[in-house]
C-alpha cells in the first residue's frame, strides 16, 4: 500500500493542502502520531517530538504526519500550530478512522513509524524515538523475533539449583517442532492457576510431541523466580537478562499475562494465543497449532476486539449442518486470508468464527446481542458481524443463506441502527453491569498509579540517603587524605542526587494524574448511584408506553375503518415512537448530553500510557562534570581544615 492509499491524496503543510506525493517524496520514513490536544501525555510530548524533529530528525528523513483526535476543527486548528510538520485534513474522518483501525491505535499518543511504501516498521515509535532522539538508529527497525530469540541464555530447573551453565536455544530446540514462549509471574493469580494445568499438559503429552516450553518471567525479583521456576518442567529465560525480556515482550506484543506465544521451529511466529490454543488442544493433535480459517467461538473470542468478524451461531443445528455452514465460511476466509498475506498485513480485513455448543461466552454474545429463540424454544441460527473497533454490529437472525457467504458483502452499521429493537430494561440493565465494570477499572488504574507513585518515592527516599551515605564516605577519605577515593565517592553522591532528583519529578508529574483518576472514580460512583434510582422509574415509563400503545393499537383496529382509521393508527405509531424516544433519551442523561462519562474515559485511556511511558524512560546520562567533583572536593577540604 503506498503512502498516498495510506494518507489520501493530499496533507496540509502550513495550513494549506498539498500533495500527499509531493509533500513526502523526500522521507525515508512517515511516523503518524495520533494526538490531541485535549489529552494531557500529548501535550507533553508534542513539544519534545518537535524539538528532535527540528534538531535532528527531519534532517535524516523522518516526516511526521499528525492524525487528529480533537473534539472540533478548532481545537484541531490550534493544535496543529504548535506543530512544524504535516497534517491529516480534520475533515478527512473516515481515513482517519482507518488508520486507527489498521495501526490498532487504542490509546494516545502513538507514534507508528512506515516506510516509504506504507509498510509498519513498528508501532511503539514513540517509545523508539524517546530512547533514541538524535535518529542514530533512525529509522528503528526492529529486530527481527528469531535474532533476539537466539541471544536467550536458557535454564533448565536443575540448572537453576545445581548452577551449571546456560543452554542456548538450538541446543534446547534439537528434535522439536514447536516453541513457547510462557510469560507469566509468581504474583499474579491466574498465572498460578495456569501454570499447574500447563505443566500437567506439557509432562503427560506436549514434550512428547515436540513442544519446548521457555519461561520468561516477569517476577519482581531473583527469589521469586527461583520459587516459581521450581513449580516447572521446562526452560526458563535466565531472570537477570531483564532488557531481553523487554524485548520479547515487546516484540510479542506482550500486554497481560498469563500469555504463551507458539512459533514453528523456523522460529516463525504461529500464534500469540497459544493460551486459548492449548487450552482447546492439551494433547497436542493439532501441534503448533496453526490458525484455522474458522475458530470456534468454544476456544475463546480470538480477535473479536481487534478485527471485523462474521460470527454465526448455530448451536442447535445437527452436525451436518454445522459442517456445512463452518466449509461455508471457510471457502470466504481463505480469501481474506490470501488477502492479508499478499499485503503483509498483521491481521485479516475481516475474520470468521462459528458457535457450534452452548458455553458461557456464546451466552453472554447472545443475550448482549438480543439473540432470540426459535419456535421450539432452543436458540435460533443467526449470523452477527460484530465490528468493535468501528463500534458496529449488524445482526442476521434468518437462516443463513449458505450461497450468500460465498458471495457476501460486508458492511458496517453504527450500534445505533439496533436501538430501536433493545428492550429498555436490558439496555438499562446491561449499561450499569458496564457502568460497574468501568468502575472497577478505574478503581484498578488508580490503584496501580498510586502504588507506582508510592513506589518512587520508597526509591527517592532510598537515593536521598544513599547520597548522605556517600558524602559521609567522602569526608572519611578527605580526613584520611585519600583524594581519589573522595572524588569516587563524590561522584557516586551526585549520581544518587540526580537519580532522587529525576524520581522527584517523576513523582511531581504523576500527582495530577492521581488527583484526575480520583475525581473520575468519585463521579463514576455517584452516576452509578444515580442510575440506579432512575432505573426503576424509566423501565415503569417504558412499560407504560409500550402497554398503551398497544391497548391504542387494538381499539384502533376495531374501530377504524378506511383511510381515516389508517391515519389514526399512524398517528398512534408516531406517537408511540415519540415516547420511545423519549425513553431512550432518558436511558443515558447527562453522560451523552456532556460527553462528560466518554471524554474522562478517553483522557483515563490516554493518561494510562504516563505510567508506562515513565517505566520505559531511557538510560539517565552522565551528569556531573569531573571540575564540579574537585570543585565540592576543594570545599569538603576547606571544611576540614576550618574545624581544626
Amino acid at each position: 500500500m503506498s503512502l498516498v492509499e495510506l494518507l489520501g491524496s493530499s496533507l496540509l503543510a502550513n495550513g494549506c493542502a498539498k500533495d500527499t506525493s509531493e509533500a513526502l517524496k523526500n522521507a525515508k520514513a512517515v511516523a503518524l502520531y495520533f494526538s490531541a490536544h485535549w489529552c494531557p501525555p500529548c501535550r507533553g510530548f508534542t513539544p519534545k517530538l518537535a524539538e528532535w524533529y527540528k534538531k535532528d530528525l527531519q534532517a535524516k528523513g523522518l516526516e511526521v504526519v499528525f492524525v487528529s483526535a480533537d473534539r472540533s476543527e478548532e481545537e484541531f486548528k490550534e493544535y496543529f500550530a504548535e506543530m512544524p510538520w504535516l497534517a491529516l485534513d480534520f475533515s478527512q474522518k473516515d481515513v482517519s478512522q482507518k488508520l486507527n483501525k489498521k495501526f490498532k491505535v487504542n490509546g494516545i499518543p502513538m507514534l507508528v513509524v512506515v516506510d516509504p511504501s506504507g509498510q509498519l516498521i513498528t508501532a511503539d515509535g514513540r517509545q523508539a524515538i524517546a530512547m533514541d532522539p538524535e535518529g542514530k538508529n533512525f529509522p528503528w527497525i526492529p529486530p527481527k523475533p528469531s535474532d533476539l530469540l537466539q541471544k536467550m541464555k536458557l535454564k533448565s530447573a536443575s540448572h537453576a539449583a545445581d548452577g551449571v551453565g546456560h543452554m542456548s536455544l538450538n541446543e534446547a530446540m534439537q528434535g522439536k517442532k514447536a516453541l513457547a514462549l510462557y510469560f507469566s509471574a509468581h504474583w499474579c493469580p491466574p498465572c498460578r492457576g495456569f501454570t499447574p494445568k500447563l505443566a500437567e499438559w506439557y509432562k503427560k503429552d506436549l514434550s512428547a510431541k515436540g513442544l519446548e516450553v521457555v519461561f520468561v518471567s516477569s517476577d519482581r525479583d531473583q527469589s521469586q523466580f527461583d520459587e516459581y521456576f521450581k513449580e516447572m518442567p521446562w526452560l526458563a529465560l535466565d531472570f537477570a537478562d531483564r532488557d531481553l525480556k523487554e524485548q520479547l515482550s515487546q516484540t510479542f506484543k506482550v500486554d497481560g499475562i498469563p500469555s504463551l506465544v507458539v512459533l514453528d521451529a523456523n522460529l516463525e511466529v504461529v500464534t500469540l494465543k497459544g493460551r486459548d490454543a492449548v487450552s482447546e488442544d492439551p494433547e497436542g493433535h493439532s501441534l503448533p497449532w496453526y490458525p484455522k480459517p474458522v475458530q470456534n467461538l468454544a476456544a475463546g473470542p480470538g480477535d473479536i476486539e481487534d478485527v471485523p468478524t462474521v460470527v454465526v451461531f448455530c448451536e442447535s443445528s445437527s452436525k451436518p449442518e454445522q459442517q456445512e455452514v463452518e466449509d461455508a465460511l471457510t471457502a470466504v476466509s481463505s480469501k481474506f486470508i490470501e488477502h492479508q498475506k499478499a499485503a503483509k498485513e498483521s491481521s485479516p480485513e475481516v475474520a470468521f468464527m462459528i458457535a457450534t455448543k452452548d458455553s458461557e461466552l456464546t451466552g453472554h454474545l447472545r443475550s448482549l446481542l438480543s439473540l432470540t429463540n426459535g419456535d421450539a424454544g432452543k436458540p435460533s441460527m443467526s449470523m452477527v458481524l460484530i465490528d468493535i473497533p468501528s463500534d458496529g454490529i449488524s445482526t442476521s437472525t434468518a437462516v443463513p443463506d449458505l450461497a450468500v457467504l460465498h458471495r457476501i458483502a460486508l458492511y458496517r452499521a453504527r450500534i445505533e441502527v439496533l436501538q430501536g429493537l433493545e428492550d429498555p430494561e436490558k439496555v438499562l440493565d446491561q449499561a450499569l453491569d458496564e457502568m460497574q465494570g468501568d468502575l472497577i477499572k478505574v478503581r484498578q488504574s488508580y490503584a496501580e498509579v498510586l502504588a507506582t507513585q508510592r513506589r518512587l518515592q520508597t526509591q527517592k527516599e532510598q537515593a536521598d540517603k544513599m547520597a548522605e551515605d556517600w558524602y559521609k564516605r567522602a569526608e572519611m577519605a578527605v580526613e584520611k587524605g585519600d583524594d581519589e577515593l573522595a572524588k569516587e565517592a563524590l561522584t557516586r553522591r551526585q549520581t544518587s542526587v540526580t537519580k532522587a532528583n529525576d524520581l522527584g519529578a517523576q513523582i511531581d508529574a504523576m500527582t495530577g494524574n492521581v488527583e484526575k483518576l480520583f475525581e473520575s472514580v468519585k463521579a463514576l460512583e455517584a452516576k452509578i448511584t444515580q442510575a440506579k434510582e432512575e432505573k426503576e422509574q424509566l423501565i415503569a415509563r417504558a412499560r407504560t408506553a409500550k402497554t398503551t400503545a398497544q391497548v391504542n393499537e387494538m381499539l384502533s383496529d376495531v374501530t377504524s375503518v378506511g383511510s381515516t382509521g389508517a391515519f389514526d393508527r399512524m398517528k398512534e405509531k408516531v406517537e408511540m415512537l415519540e415516547t420511545r424516544a423519549e425513553v431512550s433519551q432518558g436511558l443515558l442523561p447527562e453522560a451523552q448530553a456532556s460527553g462528560s462519562l466518554e471524554d474522562r474515559f478517553k483522557q483515563l485511556e490516554a493518561g494510562s500510557a504516563v505510567d508506562d511511558e515513565l517505566a520505559k524512560m531511557k538510560g539517565k546520562k552522565a551528569l556531573t562534570e569531573n571540575s564540579a567533583i574537585d570543585d565540592e572536593l576543594a570545599a569538603m577540604r576547606k571544611k576540614l581544615q576550618d574545624t581544626h
